[in-house]
């Protein structure tokens, strides 16, 4: 199954967003009739692979806490401070702490798993599930490294890979339906 991937930035503040428990408003991935989220990787994070992501869990892992033990892990978050870039350019910095990675299939995907039957409908989403899977691992295989040294000039394995937070979207978007998988990838 093809998919297109947008990544963006995220960072602490975002977690309540994701979990459904910003003020006053109804949570686009927890309140919408969809699963909820689950940890799809643990990294070096005290998270249940396939357990559900709560609000406290993410918020801790987006600022670079242990959501088990509330241990600093890698540099502290910091969602301020400044920089010079490569022209000399002094420049504002702005903090993240994960990248949220949203896969989506071909619309023609999408209305096909609409107008479908049940059994039809498990089929999609089980190629949908595999698509994903076979992404977040190709990821975790070739993408996911630190840095370290002066200037993060050096590369670092990380042998547990990132923690993914999944939160998968079947019947997202209203008419017509956008289906689309969101990732939530710790870079730390």
């Amino acid at each position: 199954m093809a998919v297109v991937l947008s990544i963006g930035k995220i960072g602490v503040a975002h977690a309540d967003y994701y979990t459904g428990r910003a003020s006053g408003r109804e949570g686009y991935y927890t309140d919408s009739g969809e699963k909820p989220g689950r940890w799809a990787s643990r990294g070096a994070m005290n998270v249940t692979e396939g357990s559900l992501v709560t609000s406290a869990a993410l918020r801790a892992v987006l600022a670079c806490l242990d959501p088990g033990t509330g241990e600093q892990l890698g540099r502290r978050y910091n969602p301020a401070g400044r920089y010079t870039d490569a022209l000399g350019v002094r420049r504002r910095r702005k903090a993240m702490s994960a990248y949220d990675m949203t896969y989506s299939v071909p619309k023609s995907v999408s209305v096909a798993w609409a107008v479908s039957d049940d059994d039809t409908r498990k089929q999609i989403e089980a190629a949908f599930d595999a698509s994903t899977e076979a992404v977040i691992s190709y990821l975790q295989r070739y993408a996911v490294a630190s840095r370290a040294g002066t200037g993060g000039t050096e590369r670092v394995e990380v042998p547990d890979g990132a923690t993914v937070a999944r939160f998968d979207q079947l019947a997202a978007g209203g008419s017509p339906p956008s289906s689309h998988n969101l990732d939530l990838t710790t870079d730390m």
